[in-house]
């Protein structure tokens, strides 16, 4: 019995494994187009890509492959999807990110990880050059690259702490190595789950996630996070999964979802940071400043536990 197709009851999902599945269809952003910079919403245009199996030093690697539509009528699935792309921001060091994997945009609705009195701020200055919008805040910047479309956050001296690695950032024979930013759509289903890779720096640090009895560091762990009784603490199963973390260089992150998550810190390739995700509508918060900023930051959206009496 394979465990990621037919799992035993309230087993964890490990969402990454889908996306070494030759059957599955990918999909890398190409551009963003028709943003607006005042509404901050836009449309990125993502183009279709196939495993495709190379041999190379007497040994067989995957290797991903632009694609044409084999779909008909084109109605179940165009070849370059126009999906929608928007920000928000909550003060001078939270962004929030959203992506949809479908070409329409789904109803805002209330949540339970969020504060009910939830409310954007303005929008920090922006700046937009030839390629590049640029929204600067006291604390940092989201630099936002059109085409080829990428994500750039910066601190308060310009400082890169992270981007998106895209498939021209390859580092080897294989384009998957690291796996790009990027969205899937599984054969069985037609649904949508991402994959938001990220650069993790050298000797750059990861904390967070929740309740784990693994190494407080989490660089090198792929944690599967997934509410599971764990039965004693000597592996790395979960029982209270959070999904967010902070890096020592100043950033964290918040992903917004209940779905099935697994948050790879590195594990599969060391300079790469991948947030898998079964929810079809990637909504990342990212935090700017010190740990206890980004605290400060991350509970001022999710809610902090009240004072108890005196």
């Amino acid at each position: 019995m394979k465990e990621h197709t037919h799992p035993l009851l309230n087993h964890p999902i490990d969402v990454s494994r889908e996306f070494s599945n030759l059957e599955n269809t990918l999909f890398l952003p190409k551009q963003l187009l028709n943003f607006n910079l005042k509404t901050m919403m836009g449309q990125i245009d993502w183009n279709r890509y196939a495993y495709k199996i190379r041999t190379a030093f007497n040994q067989e690697g995957l290797s991903l492959v632009e694609q044409s539509s084999w779909e008909f009528p084109p109605i179940y699935d165009p070849y370059s999807e126009l999906n929608s792309f928007k920000i928000t921001f909550y003060g001078n060091r939270t962004v929030r990110i959203q992506l949809h994997g479908r070409s329409y945009p789904h109803a805002s609705t209330s949540s339970l990880m969020l504060v009910n009195h939830l409310k954007p701020s303005p929008p920090w200055p922006v700046k937009h050059t030839k390629n590049r919008i640029i929204y600067q805040s006291s604390a940092g910047s989201l630099i936002i690259h059109q085409k080829p479309w990428r994500l750039e956050i910066r601190d308060a001296s310009h400082q890169v702490l992270t981007q998106t690695i895209n498939l021209e950032d390859h580092r080897s024979l294989r384009n998957t190595d690291p796996l790009p930013f990027c969205f899937i759509r599984p054969t069985p289903n037609y649904a949508r789950k991402f994959a938001a890779t990220f650069q993790l720096h050298n000797c750059e640090k990861i904390y967070g996630c929740g309740e784990s009895f693994t190494r407080l560091d989490k660089r090198g762990q792929k944690l599967v996070l997934f509410t599971y009784d764990c039965h004693g603490v000597q592996h790395d199963g979960m029982y209270k999964p959070i999904p967010f973390f902070m890096s020592n260089r100043g950033y964290g992150m918040f992903l917004h979802t209940t779905s099935p998550s697994t948050f790879d810190f590195g594990y599969s390739y060391g300079e790469a940071t991948t947030l898998f995700t079964e929810d079809e509508i990637l909504d990342l918060f990212i935090f700017l400043g010190s740990p206890k900023e980004i605290l400060s930051a991350y509970t001022h959206c999710t809610g902090r536990s009240p004072m108890p009496p005196f």
